[in-house]
């Protein structure tokens, strides 16, 4: 029964797709000693951002934070490093949660900066869009200050998430803060589980209030926990999730119907008296009640390091799968469908070195980006790199894979052009999609424009000459009124 329902939702979700995914590549992307931690954005200008940090060779850096821009097919464009002598710049997380784009196309990342001492202050960088720097914060707390989590606030303010020892003496705590545009604090907020605490996601509740959620620990236990607060960063209510495993806690994002997909960490009774912690995502609504799970509990563990929506109600998970006894770690990405089912899980690998994949994107031909670190060997020994791996959207790099008979596919494709678009934005329905409105939201969730169209035609002509230079989504109904798709445009 397993092996058929894996077989039903597969082809369920081939069903969907159509033959429009063009090539894979899977490769490191060497700069200088040691690129770790990628995560991956889209740039406006097209191709990709990958973010991260390591060293650079004939410098005094300890570590700098590394940006990469990729083309469509994966072609290095440019690679950058920002950093000071004897300290060492960090950049969050490791995924995408610690960046995001702001009303006026800059770009912002959440980080640390630390010293020989091995003591940190958060770092807040500002690019703009061609990633010329155009300010960075530093932020001192105390002796551990970092920044793992970001987003654009609903009034256009910059939010960020992680961790500080303040109030001085206390364990560490989640640390919220808030920025102006300018560079200037606006206020900042602690809060304390009476553990050591690190905040790692920061999302916009349906009300305006804010979801923080990351890792509580301590020396014998370790979980989620996900706190719900105001505009204000009050407290209004919290919920933990607390199991013995030093890698369990809670990663959190958004998706397209208003809920929210986590990962985190539950005990699974498999005899009585012994709970063995395992992965699971959950998609939950803004009141904390779980909608469904997807459990990842096999004779390997589990570690997610991010998960997202990348298709209208398809999840994309992240991480690496571990042979405890052996230590032997494969870097993993699965795809789980609107019902909490898993379409499929794959394992990759580069060469003989080991590696970590810590995020994902959609690409334009509907395959998925994946990115990491992988673990390379050169002539200084022992060294890592970016890892630029794309994939099908069966998580295939051939045609067949694992899935034997099902053949690769790919989503029936949605274009707009140009983008970014200064007065005209064009764009193109797949065939088999009947629109009947467009609407354009601005990053707040504001309704900027609204236009009904005939719904046999297939290609449209948007005027957005009104609009004020920045990102917005536009977003396509059907006859009553429900979501088809969203894609994000740049207006110039």
């Amino acid at each position: 029964m397993k092996y058929l329902l894996f077989f039903i939702s597969i082809h369920a979700f081939i069903s969907g797709f159509s033959q429009t995914f063009s090539y894979t590549f899977n490769y490191g992307i060497d700069f200088d000693y040691g690129a770790e931690s990628a995560g991956i954005v889209e740039e406006w200008n097209g191709g990709y951002i990958l973010i991260g940090g390591g060293n650079v060779w004939g410098t005094d850096l300890f570590r700098a934070l590394k940006l990469v821009h990729l083309s469509d097919s994966g072609k290095v464009i440019w690679k950058k490093y920002m950093g000071r002598d004897e300290e060492a710049w960090w950049s969050g997380g490791g995924s995408s949660n610690s960046s995001f784009w702001d009303m006026e196309g800059n770009f912002i990342v959440g980080g640390s900066v630390s010293n020989a001492n091995n003591e940190s202050d958060g770092l807040i960088y500002k690019f703009d869009q061609n990633f010329d720097t155009l300010w960075t914060l530093r932020l001192d707390n105390s002796r551990w200050d970092i920044f793992y989590g970001a987003c654009l606030a609903p009034d256009s303010n910059y939010l960020f998430i992680g961790s500080t020892i303040f109030p001085v003496g206390t364990s560490k705590n989640f640390w919220l803060v808030k920025v102006s545009p300018t560079g200037q604090l606006i206020w900042q907020k602690t809060y304390d589980s009476f553990k050591d605490d690190r905040g790692i996601s920061v999302q916009i509740a349906p009300d305006s209030g804010l979801f923080i959620s990351g890792t509580s620990y301590t020396s014998t236990e370790s979980g989620g926990w996900l706190i719900k607060t105001d505009r204000y960063g009050k407290k209004m209510w919290d919920r933990d999730y607390f199991h013995k495993n030093p890698s369990c806690g809670i990663v959190m994002n958004p998706t397209q119907d208003g809920n929210y997909i986590m990962a985190h960490c539950e005990g699974i009774q498999y005899e009585p008296g012994h709970h063995d912690p395992v992965a699971v995502i959950a998609k939950i609504t803004p009141e904390a009640q779980t909608i469904w799970k997807c459990y990842f509990s096999e004779e390997r563990e589990t570690s997610i390091a991010h998960v997202k929506e990348i298709w209208d109600h398809y999840y994309l998970v992240t991480g690496i799968k571990r042979q405890v006894v052996l230590n032997i770690v494969s870097p993993w990405a699965a795809l789980v469908d609107s019902a909490g089912h898993l379409v499929w899980e794959h394992e990759y690998s580069l060469g003989q070195g080991g590696g970590y994949l810590y995020d994902g994107i959609a690409t334009a031909d509907s395959g998925i980006f994946l990115t990491g670190s992988v673990t390379s060997f050169d002539s200084v020994g022992h060294n890592s790199d970016f890892w630029a791996l794309k994939v099908g959207p069966n998580g295939c790099l051939t045609e067949n894979c694992s899935l034997n008979a099902l053949e690769a596919a790919a989503p029936k494709s949605w274009k707009l052009y140009p983008n970014p678009a200064r007065d005209m934005l064009w764009v193109e329905v797949p065939q088999n999609r009947r629109v009947y409105s467009f609407k354009i939201i601005d990053l707040l969730g504001r309704e900027i424009l609204r236009e009904d169209l005939l719904p046999q035609i297939n290609t449209h002509q948007l005027n957005i000459s009104t609009l004020t230079s920045g990102i917005y989504w536009l977003v396509a109904l059907d006859a009553e009124g429900q979501l088809l798709t969203s894609e994000k445009f740049f207006r110039k």
